[in-house]
């Protein structure tokens, strides 16, 4: 007796673009027919989307249909995500002669340029931002003095996705325009420079920044301590560890909780050991995870002493650095720990225990 195989239902794209994904295996194969088709749909969201998703499914097939998309499309955009999709995928699948010529592809790239900076006018909010998004893709230095602009913007996604983008594009304009906004008298123009300036690494931001850590408005200084994070800067260790023990502002402190940890000075451990008591659950979460990232021999009694603590995320966080720090002599304590089913996001303090215990005794061994 034959079974026939059952046949899946066909598959259909759902209305919204961007609800839209490549799936696996077969789900995979049967979908970019799909996508191929709607490089003709008459709605550029969903021509765009396609190219998007083909250019990640890494389908040479698809480099013809590509290739007479990026010729007869009229969107813009649409059209350098095509070009975009093209150079992903041509490799030795297209002769130079099918490739758009150095020419098309210049005046392809202002067209797009010209398109976003129209948008990112645009009276809709969600507009801006995919013109921010989508000017920082692009990465044209025209665009610079347009995002500077746009860090002005009332609505905060806007503000951060003009941040991102000039990050992404960088460059010495971006920092000579950016820099005087950290004195403007309006807090939203300086909380949004301090954050664009977290992604352009210059001996001249990084003491921009470090002076808008002591800004008069709490917000201000919060984007600036996650903006030197961001860069590493052991400069403001200093800083960081002051505004951690002294600020009046709780969101500040546990700002610079975390951003200690990142920025991994060893001039740190007093202030987040002296954190790691607060009575502030939250605190304690970051000053704890940011001590066992220091890896300083000196964070093992506070850590230990943190396996007590009856947050079960500030257990998990202190076992997680013991496991890093490796020092033998805590593994009674952390065997203690091996049936504690609490913890967060499907994690226990328990299973984390248990590695942290295996990655000690590794480590041991090792050095035998």
């Amino acid at each position: 007796m034959f079974f026939r195989k059952k046949e899946l239902p066909p598959p259909v794209l759902p209305a919204d673009p961007a609800h839209w994904s490549l799936g696996t295996g077969e789900e995979r194969e049967r979908l970019l027919p799909l996508l191929l088709r709607e490089l003709d749909s008459p709605l550029p969201s969903r021509r765009e989307r396609a190219v998007e998703l083909l250019a990640e499914a890494g389908e040479e097939q698809a480099l013809p249909a590509l290739l007479s998309l990026a010729r007869r499309e009229t969107n813009p955009m649409v059209r350098w995500r095509a070009l975009q999709a093209i150079s992903r995928l041509a490799g030795e699948a297209a002769g130079p002669a099918e490739l758009p010529s150095s020419e098309e592809v210049s005046a392809w790239r202002d067209e797009a340029l010209a398109d976003l900076l129209s948008r990112l006018e645009n009276e809709q909010a969600g507009r801006r931002w995919e013109a921010a998004e989508g000017l920082g893709e692009l990465g044209d230095p025209r665009a610079i003095p347009a995002l500077v602009r746009a860090l002005r913007d009332p609505h905060a996604f806007v503000r951060w996705a003009a941040a991102q983008a000039i990050g992404r594009i960088g460059g010495e304009e971006a920092v000579s325009l950016l820099l005087p906004l950290l004195r403007e008298s309006d807090p939203l123009v300086r909380r949004s420079a301090a954050d664009a300036l977290g992604y352009l690494d210059t001996p001249a931001v990084r003491q921009a920044l470090r002076q808008a850590l002591r800004d008069p408005e709490p917000a201000v200084r919060r984007n600036a301590i996650e903006a030197v994070a961001r860069l590493g800067d052991r400069e403001a260790t200093g800083i960081l560890a002051a505004l951690l023990t002294s600020s009046d502002d709780f969101w500040v402190r546990y700002s610079a909780a975390e951003a200690l940890g990142i920025v991994g000075d060893h001039r740190a451990i007093a202030a987040l050991i002296e954190a790691a008591q607060d009575r502030q659950v939250l605190l304690r979460r970051a000053a704890v995870r940011s001590l066992g990232l220091l890896r300083d021999s000196r964070a093992v009694a506070p850590l230990v002493r943190a396996l007590d603590d009856p947050d079960p995320q500030v257990r998990l966080h202190a076992v997680e650095g013991l496991g890093r720090l490796g020092h033998e002599g805590v593994l009674p304590k952390l065997e203690r720990l091996l049936h504690d089913s609490s913890g967060v996001f499907g994690q226990t303090v328990g299973e984390e225990a248990r590695r942290a215990i295996e990655a000690i005794r590794s480590r041991t061994e090792t050095r035998r």
